[in-house]
């Protein structure tokens, strides 16, 4: 057991382009209903539990552990996938976010009752923020670096990733969703995500999605292009 602790830390994509289009206090407002339930309905909320803490802020979530536990990275990793889950496929929201582990302290403090405040710290935070900002970390993504991945294949636990390449370091992409699930047409499709991509005008990072799903799905892209082109002409003619 060491000091170290996990930290996550997730960004809503596309923020900027909610408060233009004025829908930023209804789509903040879905991200967070769903934080909560899962929150609770994962028992972070229990009075017993001091393991996994987060802290909510504008467009952005942080979570932290009270240590480096095998059971308390797997805890993440299930938040992690039914958040991103729910936000995108029921709320149309997408997410980004980095892993890592490290030096963490977070201490609320108490200011005065019209200045709020608190102090986090730490590397990990750091390191967990630069790789949700890393600039070849495009789409509905949750990220993370080699010394996670070792302590995953440590502990036996083998959630489904992706190799990225970063800009010094190798980066890994955690498969949130599979194959399997994106082809339960119950659940979601490739060609649901095409259409809600289309609807908001293309932004890269729906791009960028719509290829990790090709990519998760082994499914062309521009077949589904071509797919939707058929369906916009037959439904006009």
């Amino acid at each position: 057991m060491t000091n170290e602790k996990f930290v996550a830390f997730i960004d809503i994509l596309g923020f900027k382009e909610m408060v233009l289009e004025n829908n930023a206090q209804s789509k903040l407002s879905n991200f967070y209903n769903t934080v909560y339930k899962l929150w609770r309905e994962l028992g972070f909320s229990n009075d017993n539990n001091n393991e996994i803490k987060g802290l909510a802020y504008s467009d952005s979530l942080m979570i932290y552990t009270e240590n480096d536990s095998r059971e308390n990275l797997c805890k993440i990793l299930k938040f992690v996938k039914k958040l991103y889950r729910k936000s995108l496929f029921n709320h149309k929201i997408m997410l980004r976010g980095g892993l890592a582990i490290g030096d963490f302290n977070y201490m609320p403090t108490i200011g005065h009752h019209t200045l709020e405040k608190s102090k986090f710290f730490g590397q990990a935070f750091i390191d967990a923020y630069k790789l949700e900002n890393d600039s070849n970390v495009k789409g509905c993504r949750f990220v993370f670096k080699n010394d996670i991945l070792e302590i995953l294949k440590n502990n036996e636990i083998n959630p489904p990733v992706i190799k990225l390449e970063g800009l010094n370091n190798e980066i890994y992409d955690y498969l949130w969703i599979t194959k399997e699930e994106l082809a339960e047409n119950n659940f979601f499709d490739i060609y649901t995500f095409f259409k809600i991509a289309q609807e908001n005008q293309w932004i890269e990072h729906y791009i960028r999605t719509l290829d990790l799903f090709c990519l998760i799905s082994n499914v062309n892209k521009y077949d589904i292009i071509k797919q939707k082109i058929v369906e916009n002409l037959t439904e006009n003619m």
